[in-house]
């Protein structure tokens, strides 16, 4: 595998993320909770309780040094990339730009409110793929904290797909409801509202789910039940008439049947 050190936007807008979601109240956690867990973890992995030398010691030098715990996040992931780099590369010299200041990136934040951040998607894989070359990465805090953002990713996915109760099922009819409080059926799929009443047909059956072979067989099977049922009463009201006209010719069983079937003549 081979190694370089990812932009310093790319690392920024990862610790942008972390950032804005460990400060978001129903996260149930703070940007410094979520770093001290980051590094509980790191500890337990490393088995830093018994022995602090096995620490992740740049981390925790990181974490003392800093008062916003999103530079802290961008510096952690930053070391981490260059100790992968160091670990490839021994003899390369390449370095971040020192004159970088990180602040929280706009774009991210656009993509957080447009639930479009599956844009970050290719920035932590990206960056996972340039910083994994040390041995100590997968016990690493930075490794934890890709873990976090890893998993918020996920609930965005989550969240935009299926609703914030992450139920699909709940999400469409909550959503249904609340457009249409009299429409016990299924919405029709443009964004009008519909123009006239729906069957139970439709409401059991949307054409969204529907593909074109499923729906011309739902198509003949209604129009053969309905054909059955016309033949049948068609027959059966023939049968009837012409048990009437024997029963007026003086047929005695005729009259008998008509009688049993509570058919008034």
């Amino acid at each position: 595998m081979s190694a370089f050190l990812s932009s310093p936007d790319t690392i920024n807008a990862l610790a942008t993320y972390w950032f804005t979601k460990a400060s978001t109240p129903g996260n149930f956690t703070t940007p410094w909770g979520s770093l001290d867990k980051a590094q509980r973890c790191s500890d337990h992995a490393r088995n830093a309780c018994e022995d602090p030398t096995k620490r992740d010691q740049a981390a925790a030098e990181i974490i003392c040094s800093v008062e916003n715990a999103h530079t802290a996040c961008f510096k952690i992931l930053l070391e981490a990339n260059q100790a992968s780099l160091e670990a490839r590369y021994p003899d390369d010299t390449s370095t971040p730009d020192p004159s970088y200041k990180a602040k929280r990136l706009p774009i991210v934040s656009y993509w957080i409110q447009g639930r479009q951040t599956g844009h970050l998607v290719g920035l932590v894989r990206g960056y996972s793929y340039q910083a994994c070359e040390h041995s100590g990465w997968e016990t690493s805090v930075a490794h934890e904290l890709i873990e976090q953002i890893q998993r918020w990713l996920l609930k965005d996915l989550e969240t935009r797909d299926c609703g914030d109760d992450g139920n699909w099922a709940g999400g469409q009819h909550r959503k249904t409801r609340e457009r249409w409080p009299g429409v016990k059926c299924w919405p029709p799929t443009a964004d009008d509202p519909p123009t006239g009443p729906r069957t139970c047909l439709q409401g059991l059956f949307p054409s969204t789910y529907l593909t074109p072979a499923m729906q011309a067989f739902l198509a003949s099977s209604v129009l053969c039940l309905g054909l059955s049922a016309g033949f049948w009463f068609a027959l059966t009201s023939t049968l009837t008439d012409m048990t009437k006209a024997d029963c007026y010719a003086g047929v005695e069983r005729a009259c008998d049947q008509l009688n049993r079937d509570g058919v008034k003549l």
